[in-house]
């Protein structure tokens, strides 16, 4: 069979996207089928990396420090956003307040993302990330003075948005960082690896975040379709809401900002040195 530089998956691919081409795209996946032409993809040397391999770039700082750092903060970002519903039910008496409060965040979010990526060119990536933690504890810390202001509860999510807004874009420019590390350190170029842990992590700490309110809510006599609850209910909802979230993220932030070790200067320079063909390997 002659050498076909490009991939049949690609070529298959290229030719489903059009509408009038059906019949040929059919016809290929069926001479494939019968034919089994299929073939197994096939890296260079520097993108195969063993099992042993993958363990071995989870024990690099910045990347064992940055998946730590994103489940800390997802677990209690989204607690916050999870309970949102319980809390302008049961502490607020009003769950239309809800929406009004959501699109605030979401244009405050946006903003920060757009603002973002400007600031981590002048400052750095992890300076703005850390920022952006340090924005959303704020917001957490300003509900704390009257958890039933409303005033609050709006200052609360601009600095909630400002802070996703950095947080979010970034988490990925970070990882990209780390990808780097791990070429220059291994001589190993392990995007997809990188990039599915840190995918792991994320869907791992939104799974627990939406699995402690409600133990909460049962272990502090939640009595469903009720209008009035417990004062005790009213405790756990404000904890997972506001609470726990602020010390999770706080907790983010610390590692974050002790542990993690790549600045603009360290990544400037594995850049350089990557660029240079140099590896520490």
């Amino acid at each position: 069979m002659p050498h076909d530089p490009v991939g049949r998956s690609d070529r298959l691919f290229l030719v489903c996207t059009g509408e009038q081409h059906k019949i040929i795209c059919f016809a290929k996946l069926w001479r494939q089928a019968a034919t089994h032409e299929w073939i197994t993809p096939k890296g260079t040397d520097d993108e195969r990396y063993s099992l042993r391999e993958l363990f071995q770039f989870l024990r690099f700082k910045p990347v064992w420090t940055h998946f730590l750092t994103i489940l800390l903060s997802t677990v209690g970002t989204s607690l916050s956003s999870g309970t949102g519903t319980f809390f302008y039910t049961y502490i607020m008496k009003n769950l239309k307040l809800m929406s009004g409060v959501s699109v605030v965040s979401l244009v405050i979010t946006l903003l920060g993302m757009a603002v973002a990526p400007v600031l981590a060119n002048k400052l750095g990536k992890k300076n703005v990330f850390l920022a952006g933690i340090i924005v959303a504890v704020g917001g957490s810390l300003i509900r704390f003075i009257d958890v039933r202001s409303l005033l609050l509860i709006y200052m609360g999510a601009v600095f909630a948005g400002i802070g996703g807004g950095f947080i979010g874009p970034l988490a990925y420019g970070i990882q990209a960082d780390n990808t780097m590390y791990v070429q220059y350190k291994t001589g190993k170029r392990a995007e997809a690896a990188v990039a599915s842990l840190s995918s792991f992590v994320s869907k791992a700490a939104q799974g627990v975040a939406g699995a402690i309110p409600g133990y909460m809510l049962a272990a502090t006599g939640f009595i469903g379709g009720a209008a009035q609850q417990p004062q005790s209910v009213e405790g756990g909802i404000i904890f997972c809401s506001i609470t726990l979230p602020l010390i999770l993220c706080a907790a983010a932030g610390l590692v974050f900002g002790t542990l993690y070790p790549l600045g603009k200067k360290e990544v400037d320079e594995i850049t350089l040195a990557i660029e240079q063909g140099v590896s520490t390997k």
